[in-house]
């Protein structure tokens, strides 16, 4: 193994400890998100989804979620009953769905997203203040990189 291989095997096994112990940390409060949404893990998973990708057919939420397409036109259908998604037809394939988030599921989404950064910033506090501000500008030169579709 080169010596690059050799540091980014060593780079995604602290990454995924840093994440790993932010998630654990975390998980109890997201849970209770949840619970008080009435939301599911996978629910919950296709609200951030959705937030990312603006608008999805049923076929690619299956796929992201590793159901079946009944399973997720199922989750996608109790989604929309309560109000958290529309569902649309394609113009031109009245077979393909589109699904996106009403202002409910937003609003959902932002307050996920606010519960998370709460959270994670507390956790954050026992890293030493130098240590805080080199994190800061790593991960702000680091992420362009790995943004979807971004190129720095």
């Amino acid at each position: 193994m080169t010596t690059q291989a050799t540091e980014l095997q060593q780079l995604a096994q602290l990454f995924l400890e840093f994440r790993n112990e932010l998630m654990e940390m975390n998980m109890k409060r997201h849970l209770q998100f949840i619970r008080d949404y009435e939301l599911s893990m996978p629910q919950s998973v296709t609200v951030m989804f959705l937030r990312r990708c603006g608008m999805s057919s049923i076929s690619q939420i299956s796929t992201v979620l590793n159901l079946s397409l009944g399973g997720a036109s199922h989750l996608v259908d109790d989604l929309v009953e309560r109000g958290f998604v529309n569902r649309v037809e394609d113009a031109k394939d009245r077979r393909i769905k589109h699904v996106s988030l009403t202002e409910k599921g937003v609003q959902c989404f932002e307050a996920m997203t606010a519960l998370q950064l709460q959270s994670v910033a507390e956790n954050l506090t026992q890293l030493p203040p130098d240590l805080v501000r080199n994190m800061i500008g790593m991960l702000q030169e680091a992420l362009p990189y790995l943004r979807l579709g971004a190129k720095p």
